[in-house]
This record gives structure tokens, C-alpha cells and sequence, in this order.
């Protein structure tokens, strides 16, 4: 394939994910030689094929776009914003559902009768979501 003069280069980033991927395949390969387990050996296999088909796939997709022109919108670079927001999104959406049990357990531990007699509610029941969710956060606290 003949390339022109404008194309633009691979990424660091690319260019390292592409050696990354190809190295794990080479250590994922030795380990499926060396394994004495049939199950271990299928498995370091299965990374291997992954790890090509990764690699195989970012240097492909380099070759496809590297002559297109850069997408812009009005003269700005378009970028794909939709999983970052919606990323942002669904973060906001758990912490404040982390933070309304908090608020829910803490208030119950002032006033007991919060709970309004229904079981689903109660403390014992509420309490183990915040103790997971602190465990997530930190590990000393499990």
C-alpha cells in the first residue's frame, strides 16, 4: 500500500498497546508450552489468539484510517463524547444512590422508627450495601 506524505504516524499509545499486545501473546504462547495442566495450558492459548487478534486489529485499523482525512465538524476535531457522557452519567447516577443509603442507614441509626416496620428497609438489611460499598473503596475496612 503506498503511503503519501500527509498521513499521519501511529500514536505512542497505539503503537505500545500493538507491542503490549504482541509480547503477551509471546509470554501466553511459552506458558501454554510449559504448562504441566491441560486446562492452564487452553486457557494461556486462548489469551494467545486474543492478544494476536488485539494486536492484528489495532495495526489493521491503523492502515485503514492513517489516509483518510481527520473528521472535523465546523472546523473543530470530532470526537466520539457519547461513552464519556454517558459514562459521567452513570457515575453521578451510583454516587447518588451510594450516598442516599448512607443517608438512609445514618438517619435510621438516629431515629429508628425510619424504617416504618417493613423488613426491606430495616438496618440489618440496608447496612451490608454500604459495607460492600466501603470495601470497594478500601481495602482495610473489609
Amino acid at each position: 500500500m503506498n503511503r503519501s506524505q500527509s498521513a499521519t504516524w501511529m500514536t505512542h499509545g497505539k503503537a505500545g498497546l500493538t507491542l503490549f499486545c504482541a509480547a503477551l501473546a509471546f509470554f501466553c504462547v511459552i506458558a501454554a508450552t510449559k504448562a504441566v495442566d491441560s486446562a492452564f495450558a487452553f486457557h494461556a492459548a486462548l489469551g494467545a489468539l486474543a492478544s494476536i487478534a488485539a494486536a492484528f486489529t489495532i495495526v489493521n485499523r491503523y492502515y485503514d484510517r492513517a489516509l483518510l482525512p481527520r473528521p472535523e465538524i465546523g472546523g473543530w476535531p470530532n470526537h466520539n463524547m457519547g461513552p464519556v457522557k454517558f459514562s459521567a452519567v452513570m457515575a453521578m447516577f451510583w454516587g447518588s444512590a451510594g450516598f442516599l443509603v448512607g443517608l438512609i442507614i445514618a438517619s435510621q441509626l438516629v431515629w429508628p422508627l425510619l424504617n416504618f416496620d417493613l423488613p426491606w428497609t430495616s438496618f440489618g438489611r440496608l447496612h451490608p450495601l454500604l459495607r460492600q460499598r466501603l470495601c470497594l473503596r478500601s481495602a482495610e475496612m473489609c
